[in-house]
């Protein structure tokens, strides 16, 4: 396992649920989840949006926040499967993709690009129910 499915699984692992969802769907109401899309584990954006993820969460007022990793044909987090999530999002499989879904089911943030820690917080901290 690459460096970045450790520290993803380890976000993952420090997150309020104990029990895996059985969908990305059993998080709305509950949770404020981040989705990282990838081609791949070693796409080095992916690894660069765990890290970030994994700054941000070790903050008290984001430890609630949940990680869901979308790398080529894995998912890690939920049980849906990548095409099912690709799909629901309009992501194709060799694009990067950071979505921040609120408890509402909200897109709060869509980005093609890596998110910095701060913007997240922001866009969380923005939420009329986080």
């Amino acid at each position: 396992m690459p460096l970045t499915g450790y520290v993803l699984a380890g976000l993952l692992t420090a997150s309020s649920m104990a029990v895996v969802p059985s969908s990305l769907s059993g998080l709305q109401g509950q949770n404020v989840v981040a989705v990282i899309f990838a081609p791949g584990a070693d796409d080095p954006r992916f690894s660069q949006q765990t890290s970030e993820l994994y700054h941000l969460t070790a903050q008290p007022p984001f430890q609630s926040l949940m990680v869901v990793g979308v790398a080529g044909d894995t998912v890690m987090g939920v049980t849906d499967a990548p095409g099912a999530l690709r799909a629901r999002f309009g992501v194709p499989p060799t694009a990067f993709r950071f979505l921040l879904v609120g408890k509402d089911g909200r897109i709060a943030l869509n980005q093609g690009s890596v998110v910095t820690q701060d913007r997240i917080a922001q866009a969380i901290e923005a939420m009329p129910t986080r």
